[in-house]
């Protein structure tokens, strides 16, 4: 049943009765990432993104135990982040710097770079001069 002003005071309402959005908190970096996902979107935090992948159109985005498949290219998505904390070391992938525990290499110009949680990944040669500036090698150092 409507009163006297049933129907205009109904949109004051329903405003005061929905639900407010949950407040964002910050990474301690500050920056989370927006990654679309089919129709719902999740917000990351760049100090849990270990390493992305290029698989052909997409991406794999590993970050705290999970991984995201999006839609982007590599190119794209590391313009995204802070470049004193990431490193794209191959063609196809992109490391947190401080997720990476060891680096040895293989010869060719090539690092087999082990990240904290366990996976492996090479380095490509034309990333070589990135892999040594990390490791704090000038270019007349033998590595």
């Amino acid at each position: 049943p409507l009163g006297a002003g049933g129907l205009p005071s109904t949109p004051a309402r329903l405003r005061s009765a929905a639900p407010q959005p949950a407040a964002v908190v910050a990474s301690p970096t500050g920056q989370r990432l927006p990654l679309a996902i089919g129709q719902r979107t999740f917000l990351v935090p760049t100090a849990q993104i270990d390493l992305v992948l290029a698989q052909g159109n997409y991406l794999e985005v590993h970050a705290a135990g999970a991984t995201y498949t999006i839609r982007s290219t590599l190119a794209d998505f590391q313009s995204r982040l802070e470049p004193a904390q990431f490193a794209r070391l191959h063609r196809s992938a992109i490391v947190r710097l401080a997720a990476i525990q060891q680096v040895k290499p293989v010869g060719s110009g090539r690092f087999r770079i082990s990240l904290h949680d366990g996976r492996q990944l090479h380095s490509g040669r034309h990333f070589r001069d990135r892999v040594h500036a990390l490791l704090g090698i000038t270019g007349d150092d033998d590595v």
